[in-house]
């Protein structure tokens, strides 16, 4: 895998060939009616739903309707810099690829898809430890495109095999773990029992 991989990831359209979400998409909002239209039922329910009755879901929704961004008037912004360096690593902007699962639910190429789309925005990608890509593939495709990336883990109760992801991540090319520290248990996924 090298950096054609860029290249041959799809652009979204219709049947006539116009595609939305170069032409008309100006929110990151309007994408989730083409992300329900284009995923089946179960898999929209999964990257869509939460536990039980959603409520964190949508308290999550309200809180982030609740952000803006602060403006500074009467600044210099002939020269903006968004870098930073974050655990040691030179990053362009503080944006991440957060880890999430089964990528090949969503994309023939899975999270080989997404290393190259992290790559494109010059973003650090997050691998989750539930990908549905063997790891040494998403370690091949982040090497040959030049991609920095981190490895998302659960610790298990059997600490020998957390100890063996981490070893087979940092092997693979993983420069830091990301720990998930608050799913102790699954939630009742109430869309994902219908489905």
């Amino acid at each position: 895998v090298g950096p054609g991989l860029l290249a041959t990831v799809p652009v979204m359209t219709d049947r006539s060939g116009h595609s939305p979400v170069a032409d008309e998409i100006v929110a990151v909002h309007q994408l989730e009616p083409l992300a329900a239209a284009a995923l089946a039922g179960p898999v929209w329910d999964y990257v869509a739903g939460g536990a039980g009755d959603e409520n964190a879901l949508h308290r999550n929704r309200a809180a982030w309707a609740q952000l803006t961004a602060a403006p500074r008037t009467l600044v210099d912004v002939s020269r903006i810099d968004t870098s930073l360096t974050l655990l040691g690593q030179d990053l362009a902007h503080p944006i991440v690829v957060a880890p999430t699962a089964r990528h090949a639910n969503y994309h023939p190429q899975g999270e080989c898809g997404t290393v190259a789309g992290a790559k494109a925005a010059d973003a650090l990608y997050v691998q989750s430890s539930l990908g549905s890509t063997p790891l040494p593939d998403v370690a091949r495709t982040a090497r040959a495109l030049g991609q920095q990336w981190w490895f998302q883990l659960y610790v298990q109760r059997d600490r020998g095999f957390t100890a063996t992801l981490v070893q087979q991540a940092t092997a693979a090319g993983a420069s830091a773990m990301v720990l998930t520290v608050d799913t102790p248990t699954l939630g009742a996924r109430e869309r994902d029992q219908r489905a």
